[in-house]
């Protein structure tokens, strides 16, 4: 459902296009990642994030260089479960949010955020992320510092293989 939703945004940058991923694009996003943060994470626990969540398929939003048809950013929103009570919310972890070197500090991640918050499901849904030192000193810079800060209280599962068998 996510995926046939269409955020109304059209790219103000002629020289990108934006749009969402489909699981097609997923590989295409680890080796970004990976080239990006400069490390290898293993394929399983891409597959984990991406694919086998027992929590649904990641929302990744992936931009592509028009002259180059290169794949130059991405970001995910890996489905989270998150209640209060017994009431259930849509939820998100968002994370792998990369942009190539040659074009990092150019706005790229002004123009992911405004897709995102032009789709749907924007205000029916309880983005969590954990930004990085660099991450947080750009979201400072840009005013859009964490609305809420850390979360006054969470569980976090340990065990999450006897968790899930037990459902």
């Amino acid at each position: 459902e996510w995926r046939r939703l269409q955020p109304p945004y059209e790219c103000p940058d002629p020289r990108y296009t934006i749009r969402r991923a489909t699981p097609a694009d997923y590989p295409q996003i680890y080796a970004l990642v990976d080239e990006v943060w400069e490390r290898t994470r293993p394929k399983a626990q891409y597959e984990w994030l991406y694919v086998d969540n027992p929590s649904g398929y990641a929302r990744a939003t992936v931009v592509f260089e028009r002259a180059t048809g290169q794949m130059i950013a991405a970001g995910a929103g890996f489905p989270w479960p998150i209640a209060k009570g017994d009431q259930r919310y849509r939820g998100t972890f968002g994370g792998d949010a990369v942009t190539i070197k040659r074009l990092q500090r150019q706005n790229i991640g002004d123009i992911k955020r405004e897709f995102a918050e032009s789709h749907p499901w924007r205000n029916s849904n309880i983005g969590l992320h954990a930004p990085n030192e660099k991450s947080r000193a750009s979201m400072a810079k840009r005013g859009r510092a964490p609305a809420f800060g850390p979360l006054p209280v969470a569980s976090l599962i340990l065990d999450f293989a006897s968790y899930l068998k037990a459902r």
